[in-house]
């Protein structure tokens, strides 16, 4: 309004003659009769009039302006009043951008904090692991160092026992021998002879079965572990394949109960879901490990798996496990 007012400054005097004027017409009142070819014959009536008061134009005048000032007034005041509205929802407008822009700061540190506690969480798993690996082979090696010192034991045992029994055994046939060479030395040295001839060939036998014999029972315990290890092998390998098939129906499930929250856009959107559930199926717990879309799609995929309850059962025993974990990723379109 204001500016309207500025704008036409220059025909306010003009708009304050027209109303002059048309004060003096309503007080002048003029009449004039009609007039024809004969009104200046003899006996026609003069025209009337009547006398303008200069004070009454004067107070009509005064009252215009007046009037004229109150509404350039007004209008200033209103132009002051929208400024000063517009200027205080210019400064609301800008508090909300900067209130905005904190959150999106905010909500980003905390997003690096969680991926650095993820990758924190890994390293030290990663370190318990290669502890605990290392703490077995030592554990191992000691064992064997254990065993082996055993068996060094046993045999030293086995061959002082041996020795004993052999120098008993040669004080004997000493003893023998001297008693039968005073009876007949060349029948002793042909007995001796012919003894440790005999005892060679016994030792010599012997050794030849045993080691044929621990050749033979190692030769089936190298086949019965690998026939062991034959199938074990395929059976994880079943059991793999029908662990992927299982994740993979628990999956496709999720997919079809999953409902797309309003602010959803096909922007790779994720999440890595951890699901606890019991042998019939039916979910106990679902936490997300990580998800990298908005707080409206983390909460619509927790949805979806527990709208899922109960899962497809575990094809088998062995398959199953309390706690199952799976990528959930909305397919385009």
């Amino acid at each position: 309004m204001f500016d309207i007012v500025r704008q036409y400054r220059e025909a306010l005097p003009i708009s304050i003659v027209a109303h002059l004027l048309l004060v003096g017409l309503m007080v002048v009142g003029v009449s004039i009769g009609t007039s024809d070819p004969n009104d200046d014959l003899p006996g026609s009536e003069p025209v009337q009039a009547t006398a303008v008061d200069p004070k009454e134009v004067e107070e009509a005048v005064r009252r215009l302006e007046q009037q004229e000032q109150a509404e350039e007034r007004a209008a200033i005041r209103r132009q002051r009043e929208l400024e000063q509205q517009l200027a205080r929802l210019r400064e609301q407008r800008r508090q909300q951008e900067q209130e905005v822009q904190q959150k999106q700061s905010q909500q980003k540190q905390v997003s690096q904090e969680l991926q650095q506690l993820q990758a924190e969480r890994e390293r030290l798993a990663e370190q318990r692991e290669k502890l605990a690996a290392a703490r077995q082979a030592e554990a191992e090696r000691l064992e064997r160092i254990e065993r082996e010192r055993r068996e060094a034991a046993e045999a030293q045992e086995q061959a002082r026992q041996e020795a004993e029994a052999a120098r008993q055994q040669a004080e004997r046939e000493r003893r023998e021998a001297e008693e039968a060479q005073r009876q007949a030395e060349q029948l002793r040295q042909e007995a001796e002879q012919a003894r440790r001839e005999a005892e060679l060939a016994r030792k010599a036998r012997e050794e030849a079965e045993a080691r044929a014999e621990a050749e033979r029972q190692a030769r089936e315990a190298a086949e019965q572990a690998a026939k062991q290890a034959a199938a074990e092998r395929a059976k994880q390998e079943r059991l793999a394949q029908l662990q992927g098939t299982w994740i993979g129906q628990i999956k496709d499930l999720v997919s079809r109960n999953w409902r797309p929250p309003a602010d959803y856009r096909e922007e790779g959107q994720n999440a890595e879901v951890l699901v606890t559930l019991v042998p019939g199926g039916d979910v106990t717990g679902v936490r997300l490990q990580s998800c990298n879309g908005t707080a409206a799609f983390c909460a619509s995929v927790s949805a979806a798996v527990e709208r899922s309850s109960p899962l497809p059962p575990a094809p088998d025993p062995d398959v199953f496990q309390r706690q199952i974990q799976f990528n959930f990723k909305p397919e385009a379109g």
